[in-house]
């Protein structure tokens, strides 16, 4: 550096300063012996080094902006960033340059931060790096100078992401007027507190933040860029709404509870007084009209009492209850209520176990999944309510995360809706989950009807086919009572198969092998077959010697609806087990063919698989 001539040298050797000359390049083309004194190399350890080698990561954008903006010929300003020492450590340097176009370099002077300062900044540093609220510096420009952890957490954009870029949100979702706008007062010297905004998050959900934003002011008092401190609201902004809507359903129990009360006292009066005339000399022939008047004086006695359960909310005593009872109540107000176009069928047999709950609550429960039924389905479908006594050995328990082994009530209630799609699945039973119109539904059916099914030591299984129907089978323990505990001592035996060969077709391995293993154990021969088509190409070839099908409705390349109408036409007296989780239409129209002579509802279990074979072979 002979051409800089021996006065700069001195100045060089004798400066407290750091002093560097940099290329255009991004190379130190000479540092002074301070560099030495102050970060611990030495000169000729940085010598022709990458100067950026040496600036802190996050620091290294904003420092290769200013060296760029000074190459072109931008006037010299202060600005600071943090280099490297020896030992590893970062020290803070505030920093002044300038640029010669025609050496193509850029000399500077750098000294570091007074240890109060650095002291104060570090302070201010740990605490935007520990705040909960988005802290973001903007420059002049509206480039990201600082992001901080929060702003991470909040927005979703890691620091290296956007530190010296424009704000991603803006850039990509966000209202860039908005921006702008607020950014300008903020470049004035305004303050601007209690803003409200809605952010999208690099995962495309939406934020709500109430916002803050200031001017940022260097030593001169001019402003130099601005800083906005965000806080994301949007779980307060949800936990108000659902405080609203219980509010509102509180308001609505009170009415209904009040409008029910006045009803049954309309209708008391008018019961009474049906029977008192019968008491009383009467035309015969006007016998219709008491039957008339006291029948649907019951009628409106029962939707009183439907309204009051709801009113009265969730009850604590419990007793014996037979859901026999209960679906047979409900049958008669959903036909009164419900649409005409929907056909309400139910099925449970007479010796159905009692289980020992709260009837309020279940009625509930079972009320709850029948509305969501008639939503699903909409003016017209069938809704289906069956239920019947399971016994769940501990391999069929392992199937439900919250299932035990014992005796259960399993009632079902399926409709032919437009089944649930597989991205909300997981969500039906959130609390205010709801994927109704505003108005139109409050999200808390099916979170309430889950608590209190595993209040009762129960749970509920759900098996859905989208475009195909729903079906939520609710599992309460059987109560103990000494019919219940002689059929887990003393099960009926299921009688052994005589090596009668059956067909399998179902496009489930576990499905597929389990009932094998199944049939096998009980002496029956299995062939199996993955869809439709293989299944006819089964059948044809052992179709003399197969004895009974069991297959799934729904399967790629050919379904059972499609499987069976032609094996029909090759054997009309085949006997035929339908098995499927929802599809609830297809079962209907196959019963009614005449062809197929069971159904059974999936998921079965080895004893229910068992007794169909049996039966349907017996038939």
């Amino acid at each position: 550096m002979d051409q800089e001539g021996p006065q700069v040298d001195r100045f060089f050797e004798l400066s407290p300063d750091l002093l560097c000359i940099a290329g255009f390049d991004g190379f130190f083309k000479r540092v002074n012996q301070a560099w030495g004194d102050i970060l611990g190399f030495s000169p000729d350890e940085l010598q022709d080094r990458p100067f950026l080698d040496f600036v802190h990561p996050d620091d290294r954008v904003r420092t290769v902006a200013e060296a760029n903006r000074l190459a072109s010929g931008g006037e010299p300003t202060r600005f600071e960033n943090r280099y490297r020492c020896k030992d590893g450590s970062h020290r803070s340097l505030i920093w002044k340059a300038i640029a010669v176009a025609a050496d193509q370099r850029i000399f500077a002077i750098a000294r570091p931060k007074s240890g109060e300062l650095a002291r104060t900044e570090a302070t201010l540093t740990a605490i935007v790096e520990a705040a909960a609220a988005a802290i973001i510096a903007l420059d002049p420009q509206g480039h990201v100078t600082m992001w901080n952890p929060g702003a991470e957490r909040i927005y979703g954009w890691s620091r290296s992401d956007v530190i010296g870029g424009p704000l991603p949100y803006l850039s990509e979702f966000g209202s860039q007027k908005e921006f702008q706008s607020r950014a300008t007062e903020a470049l004035q010297g305004k303050t601007l507190q209690d803003l409200k905004a809605r952010r999208r998050r690099k995962d495309g959900k939406e934020v709500e933040v109430d916002l803050s934003v200031a001017p940022l002011r260097d030593e001169n008092g001019n402003v130099c860029g601005h800083v906005g401190v965000a806080i994301d609201v949007t779980e307060k902004k949800m936990l108000e709404l659902q405080l609203l809507r219980a509010q509102r359903m509180n308001s609505l129990g009170a009415l209904a509870g009040g409008i029910a009360h006045d009803l049954n006292n309309v209708l008391a009066p008018v019961l009474m007084g049906v029977q008192l005339l019968r008491t009383k000399p009467h035309d015969p022939s006007n016998e219709w009209v008491f039957d008339t008047i006291e029948t649907s004086a019951r009628r409106g006695s029962g939707l009183a009492k439907q309204i009051l359960t709801f009113a009265r909310g969730l009850g604590r005593e419990r007793s014996p209850v037979q859901m026999r009872h209960l679906i047979r109540e409900l049958e008669g107000v959903l036909k009164q209520t419900f649409s005409k176009g929907i056909d309400i069928a139910t099925g449970v047999p007479r010796d159905l176990w009692t289980v020992v709950a709260d009837a309020t609550q279940l009625h509930q429960v079972v009320l709850n999944l029948c509305i969501n039924a008639r939503d699903a389905m909409g003016d017209s479908g069938l809704l289906t309510i069956t239920a019947e006594n399971m016994m769940l050995d501990p391999a069929s328990a392992a199937k439900y995360p919250e299932a035990k082994a014992g005796a259960y009530v399993a009632v079902r209630i399926a409709d032919t809706g437009g089944g649930i799609p597989s991205d909300i699945a997981g969500k039906i039973f959130e609390p205010f989950f709801t994927t109704k119109e505003v108005g139109q539904g409050t999200g808390i059916g099916l979170s309430t009807s889950l608590a209190i099914v595993k209040g009762h030591d129960g749970f509920i299984d759900v098996q859905s086919e989208v475009g195909k129907g729903t079906a939520f089978t609710v599992y309460l323990p059987a109560s103990e009572s000494p019919e219940v505990l002689r059929h887990v001592e003393h099960p009926p035996a299921i009688p052994m198969g005589q090596g009668e060969l059956i067909l399998i077709v179902d496009d489930e391995a576990s499905v597929r092998n389990i009932a094998k293993a199944t049939l096998e154990t009980y002496n029956y021969r299995v062939i199996t077959a993955v869809d439709g088509a293989d299944g006819i190409a089964s059948f044809v070839e052992h179709k003399a010697e197969i004895r009974l099908i069991l297959t799934d409705n729904s399967m790629p390349v050919m379904d059972g609806l499609a499987m069976l109408r032609a094996i029909q036409k090759l054997k009309p007296d085949a006997k035929v087990i339908s098995a499927s989780g929802s599809n609830v239409t297809d079962m209907k129209r196959n019963l009614l063919d005449g062809f197929v002579t069971c159904f059974l509802p999936k998921p079965f279990t080895a004893e229910q698989l068992l007794r169909a074979v049996r039966e349907t072979l017996s038939s």
